[in-house]
């Protein structure tokens, strides 16, 4: 599967590659949020999801960047944040975990139906650890809230989607097994340990 459709040709070679950073990847109500505040509660630096954040700000000012306004302004504001996020942390070389990460804006593309291009070209020059730990979508856990609209069915659907944009991307994708968050942080350090 390709994502892009017009015959520009994308960079081969990452511009920044951060074997250290590890995306925790998933839908919305599979427990990466929750997660990702354990591991910083253990001292490990973390950024949350930026389409969150975006989404919280845009609310509060009934903002542009709104995807019932313009999903392209959305997807392109959660790239800004990502980027700096990204390159924040550049001199860190302990693990840094990340809710979510730049090729979640391609999938967050193919959902709006906008061109993929920019994000597609985004996620080949800042690259993560090969290994992503993805969340699978879990209906014991899943609940609705200011900002998650979506049904469990709905995000099942976007799972599948997200998956196929992973591995498009050439990441590995390591499934985080259901679980208390305490034993799904010891499954995901030791993944890490052993990786390395």
């Amino acid at each position: 599967m390709t994502f892009i459709t017009g015959a520009a040709k994308l960079i081969e070679m990452p511009i920044y590659q951060k074997s250290n950073y590890y995306i925790l990847a998933g839908t919305s109500g599979t427990g990466k949020s929750t997660t990702l505040k354990q591991l910083k509660e253990a001292n490990f630096m973390c950024f949350d999801e930026a389409a969150r954040s975006v989404l919280e700000e845009q609310l509060a000012i009934q903002g542009p960047a709104l995807p019932s306004n313009s999903p392209l302004l959305f997807v392109q504001a959660m790239l800004n944040q990502n980027v700096k996020d990204f390159k924040n942390v550049a001199a860190v070389r302990s693990p840094v975990f990340f809710d979510r990460g730049m090729p979640d804006l391609v999938h967050y593309a193919l959902r709006f139906n906008i061109d993929p291009t920019e994000f597609e070209k985004a996620s080949k020059e800042y690259c993560y650890n090969k290994k992503v730990f993805m969340f699978p979508p879990w209906k014991d856990i899943f609940i609705n809230d200011s900002v998650r609209k979506m049904t469990f069915e709905k995000s099942v659907e976007f799972h599948e989607l997200l998956t196929k944009v992973y591995k498009e991307l050439n990441y590995d994708l390591v499934e985080v097994p259901f679980g208390k968050i305490e034993d799904r942080v010891k499954f995901i350090l030791g993944e890490i340990d052993r990786l390395s």
